[in-house]
This record gives structure tokens, sequence and C-alpha cells, in this order.
């Protein structure tokens, strides 16, 4: 759920040989998100279900075999990774029919899934448009928000609130708030009718996500590992941002443009691997956990390069293509042994590429593209860093106006079906291995 109010206001100096208007505002912004899980236990051979030992966990022994029959795999699936020909595929009717013997479930409000968060923005900010009418143009502005941040989760370690099925779980409250102060400034000089020179600088914020600040938390009784859940105490990512550009126009829709840019990264958000102590179910007097956890993970740098090009062919049809090298590093002193002493920083790929043909006119428009990232390091699995590997995607998108007033519309994404892999250490070996398929829309536009 989302409540936002905001007020704007403006002053234009039509007189001024550089100053050509103040601005000024304010924002508030209320945010909740809250997710409310129901869990589902089936009773074991006739044990009360409030027994430990076998009710609440609803554990039985079934043959695999009664419940799994083989398949064979879809044509090409796993060639990356030498995985046999044949898997499981669980054969529902049976599962059903076996657990109806057991005396059938229970549905309860399931706490580890289970956690809500709040947060209000308060923001207030001022900008000042610079220029004259020949050669160069720009702004100066400052931006100052509060954020205040309520969680709510679920703990085993805490007094009980609840008790049902799943155990016993206590609320854990946490709020917080805090102050950020962004300056910015952008510059753009006229150095010919055909080239524009950009110059940007600016401080940025981005809050942790709501998962993030307080997530679900699930732990595995018998490797005593899991994930711990969200973290309230997470500052947000805050950086320095420093840009210089050249674009050309060279003809009528036609640029090309380089760029380098530079960030200071203050602080960022990462996993690590921690030892926690809960009570379970199967663990009543507590036991330490080994837990993945999101943590602030210090400073580091980013420094890159783009390049972009946009070009016309002729007859509706042209292409735009972009290409970024991006070289994330952390500081020395944030290396850590959890992360196997890396520098590399979570999410970000050194080369991303993307390459668009498009065909337009009055009546039809179409898009082709194909976008690429090389690998990156997607966070901690199992206390050791993982990594999603490179990834190509095709897209489409067809828009046909039949009239006036009516418009068809066709967007298709992964056309090729190309699959995510993870793996960790060794490339050859797969910690995951994600087929998401295609995804098509239709749709009608109509305008009056």
């Amino acid at each position: 759920m989302e409540f936002y109010t905001q007020l704007d206001l403006e002053q234009t100096f039509e007189d001024s040989s550089w100053l050509r208007a103040l601005k000024a505002g304010a924002r508030y912004t209320h945010h909740t998100r809250a997710v409310n899980s129901t869990g589902v236990i089936w009773a074991g051979n006739e044990t009360p279900l409030a027994d430990p030992q076998h009710g609440a966990s609803g554990t039985d022994q079934i043959g695999l075999f009664d419940v799994y029959d083989g398949q064979t795999t879809p044509p090409g699936f796993g060639r990356r990774i030498g995985v046999a020909g044949r898997y499981s595929l669980a054969n529902r009717a049976k599962i059903d029919a076996i657990l109806q013997t057991r005396g059938g479930s229970t549905e309860a409000f399931y706490p580890p899934s289970s956690f809500s968060v709040t947060e209000d923005d308060t923001a207030f900010y001022a900008m000042a448009k610079l220029g004259n009418d020949r050669n160069w143009r720009g702004n100066i502005g400052l931006r100052t928000i509060r954020t205040d941040i309520d969680t709510l989760q679920y703990s085993p370690n805490v007094p009980p609130t609840i008790r049902n099925a799943f155990g016993d779980f206590g609320e854990v409250r946490a709020g917080r708030g805090y102050w950020d102060v962004l300056p910015s400034a952008n510059l753009t000089y006229n150095a010919t009718d055909t080239l524009l020179l950009r110059a940007a600088a600016a401080k940025v914020m981005s809050r942790p996500g709501y998962a993030q600040l307080a997530g679900a938390f699930d732990l595995d009784d018998l490797s005593l590992s899991g994930s711990a859940g969200g973290n309230p105490d997470l500052d947000p990512f805050r950086a320095w941002q420093f840009n210089l550009a050249a674009e050309y126009y060279y003809g009528p829709q036609a640029l090309f443009s380089i760029g380098v840019f530079g960030l200071a990264i203050q602080n960022y958000i990462t996993t690590t691997t921690t030892t926690r102590f809960y009570r379970t179910v199967l663990h009543p007097k507590g036991a330490n956990f080994l837990v993945e956890a999101p943590v602030n993970g210090g400073g580091g740098t980013n420094t890159g390069v783009e390049v972009n090009w946009q070009q016309p062919v002729g007859w509706g049809f042209g292409f735009i293509a972009n290409y970024t090298y991006s070289d994330a590093k952390k500081n020395r002193d944030a290396v850590t042994a959890a992360d196997n002493f890396s520098r590399e920083i979570d999410g970000n790929s050194k080369h991303t590429w993307n390459l668009t043909g498009y065909f337009e006119n009055r009546l039809l428009s179409a898009r082709l593209a194909y976008s690429y990232r090389s690998k990156f390091r997607s966070g901690i699995d199992r206390a050791t860093p993982m990594w999603q590997d490179d990834f190509g995607q095709l897209d489409g998108s067809l828009l046909v106006h039949v009239t006036k007033s009516l418009a068809l519309s066709v967007d298709a994404q992964n056309i090729t079906n190309a699959k995510l892999y993870y793996f960790v250490g060794d490339p050859a070996v797969p910690r995951a291995y994600y087929d998401n398929g295609r995804t098509v829309y239709a749709g009608i536009r109509l305008t009056f």
C-alpha cells in the first residue's frame, strides 16, 4: 500500500541572463508491505498434531517410487552441465491419496514466512535552473530526505505471542530513522550545433528492499543452516556519482555518444554468513545455525565507460546499440574471508550490451531487441559466493495502428527461451538452473 502527497512551487526569471527558474517542493510518502503466510501440516501416523516428534513436524516415511514417476527431460535441457537424461516428476494424485490416509491436513498462520514493513519518507528539495540563450544550460539542486522504518518479524527465541502447529513464536519489532542530504549539479555545453558536452555530479542513495529489512527466515533442522530473514538495521546504498559525456548528432535521428562514469561508494548491501542461535521443534533447547543474512558491505568504487549509437538506415528501418563496461570493486579493507577475499560487488556485470533493430511508419511499429550481461556475483549461498552466468535474452514488440483511435499490440519476452544458470566455484557444476520460459502479451489500445 502506498499513500503520498506532494507540493511543488516554481518561480521563473525571464529577464535574467543566467538564472532561468527556482523550483522547490516537499513530498511525503507512506509505504506498507505486509506478508501473512499460511502453512499446511499433514498429520503423521495418527500421532497428535502437537507432538513435536511426529505431528508438528508432519514427517513420515513414504517410499520414493510410490509418488514419483521418471520422465524424459525436455530437448536440450542441461546440455551445458551434463545432467542425467531423466528426472523425477511428482505424481500429485498419488501424493494426495497417501496423505489422506495419514489424518488430513491443518492450515495455520506460518510466522517464519510472515513479516511487515512500514516506511515513511519526508523529502524537501530545491533546484535552480541555469543557462543562457546561446550555448549552455544546467541546474544545481539539493534534496533532504528523512526515512523512518518500522519492522515486524517473528522469532522462536523471544517470549511467545503465537502458539500453533508450527511452534511458539514471538514478535520482534524494530524501528529507526535516518537523514540523507543529496546535492546534485548538471551542466550541458553546446560546443557546436551537433556536438554536446555534458557533466554531472550527485550524491545518490537507494533504500534496502522490504524483504531485506524484514524478510522470511528459513531453517533446516538437519543441516543446521538456512536464511536469517531481514535486517532492520540496514543502511541504504550511498555513493557519490560523476559523469562526463560527449554526444554527436550527425544526422536526423542519428546519434553517437561516449561517456565515462565513476562512483565513490560509501555503503552497499550484500549477503554474509553468520552463526545464530535458534530454538526449533527438533531443537527445543536451541542450536547454532549457520545462516545467510543481508548486511552493509562497506565502501567501494565503480568506474566505467558507456557507448551509444543510434542509426536510421532508411525506409523506416534503423538500429540502436549500446555497450557499458563497469568495474565495481570493494575497498580492500571491506574484503572478508566469507567472500573468499573477493573484491566483487554483488549484482555488477563488467560487460553489458543491447542491440535493437526497429521499423516504424504511420501504421506499424516493430522492434526486436537482444540484451546481454556477463556473469556477476549474485550473493552468498550456503556460506559460499554464488554467481549468475552470462545471460542474453531476445525480446520483441509489434504495434499496429488499425484506425486513429484503435491499435493492436503484441509483446514477446525471452523469445529464444534463454535459461538462468547459477554456480558456486566451478562453473561446470551448477547450483541452480532456471527455465522461466517465454512470455507473450497481447493488447488493445483505445484513444479517445
